[in-house]
């Protein structure tokens, strides 16, 4: 997640026409214009038009060298068939540019649709699931694995956040009980966000899927975990997660050694992002904060931050 602070920046300077004078120079290192605004959460994201093509400018402050290992996978898996979104070079031949303390990439638009996960049939939890077992399959075998950030940087300093004396205990149970689990082939690199926000569904046998940056290296079981959590805080979901594992299971073997292990990731992934939350929270103090990053504000401590606290995100693992 950014921060709170360059999502105001961004946000409060956007015309009635959706566009900002940052994302138009940006595109200009790409020679395209006229970018309009999508979105700001985890990135700032604008499109762009050049001709009938469209494509997506992504930028962010820091992030270079995650951005170009995040390209290196991306080309990777292009190099093997697998769907993905592509990577586009810009005029000076760079996949990722710096630009005044920003980071910047440049994608082609994804062909498809998305779906809202309650509309989708067993045989699309299937093709989902292959699609991540295929994804696994390739990522084992990945050669520059090793250059991709482990799992527990992302918890790092991560007593600054926790406040509560029991919630540190949890961490510190976790922490202890991930590190107790072997690496070797249920290990390596995942997406770690492998939900119907990034994958775009077509006539192909699996959807195609974006959004590389978060990539660690981290159980491949976990992974799992972290794309259906949201099934998690619904009832009469076992079909749908039986039919998720069957298609994974059709392409890859590499996590079904840990299915069981899932409530755990699952509660990991609410410190992770629990921390993720709070530092893009740690932001300047404003006179007037304009009333979107109020709602903001209310809706990550309300509706997310208070409930991983209570341990009540899920109605059942």
């Amino acid at each position: 997640m950014m921060s709170l602070d360059l999502m105001l920046q961004i946000v409060s300077g956007i015309n009635s026409k959706w566009q900002h004078p940052l994302a138009d120079e940006l595109c200009s290192l790409w020679g395209m214009d006229n970018a309009v605004y999508i979105r700001a959460s985890s990135n700032v994201i604008f499109r762009c038009q050049k001709g009938e093509a469209r494509y997506y400018l992504r930028f962010n402050q820091g992030k270079e060298k995650q951005w170009n290992n995040e390209i290196e996978i991306l080309l990777y898996l292009y190099r093997n068939d697998y769907p993905c979104v592509k990577p586009v070079r810009s005029l000076s031949g760079k996949f990722v540019e710096s630009y005044n303390g920003y980071s910047v990439a440049m994608f082609e638009a994804l062909k498809g649709q998305q779906k809202e996960t309650e509309n989708l049939t067993l045989d699309d939890f299937h093709a989902w699931g292959k699609a991540l077992g295929q994804l696994h399959k390739l990522t084992a075998t990945y050669p520059m694995a090793h250059l991709i950030k482990p799992w527990n940087e992302a918890i790092s300093e991560f007593d600054k956040y926790l406040l509560k004396p029991e919630m540190i205990d949890e961490m510190d149970a976790l922490i202890q009980w991930a590190n107790s689990l072997p690496h070797g082939k249920s290990y390596g690199v995942i997406h770690a966000d492998f939900e119907q926000d990034n994958l775009f569904w077509t006539d192909l046998e699996i959807p195609s899927s974006l959004d590389y940056d978060d990539c660690i290296q981290m159980w491949y079981a976990a992974d799992i975990a972290f794309a259906l959590r949201d099934l998690y805080k619904e009832d009469n979901v076992m079909e749908r997660l039986q039919a998720f594992r069957m298609g994974y299971e059709s392409t890859s073997q590499l996590a079904i050694d840990m299915f069981e292990m899932i409530p755990k990731f699952l509660r990991l992934h609410d410190f992770m992002q629990y921390i993720r939350i709070k530092k893009a929270m740690d932001i300047h103090l404003y006179a007037e904060k304009p009333e979107w990053m109020i709602n903001l504000e209310k809706v990550l401590v309300n509706e997310y931050l208070k409930k991983i606290e209570q341990h009540n995100l899920y109605k059942h693992y």
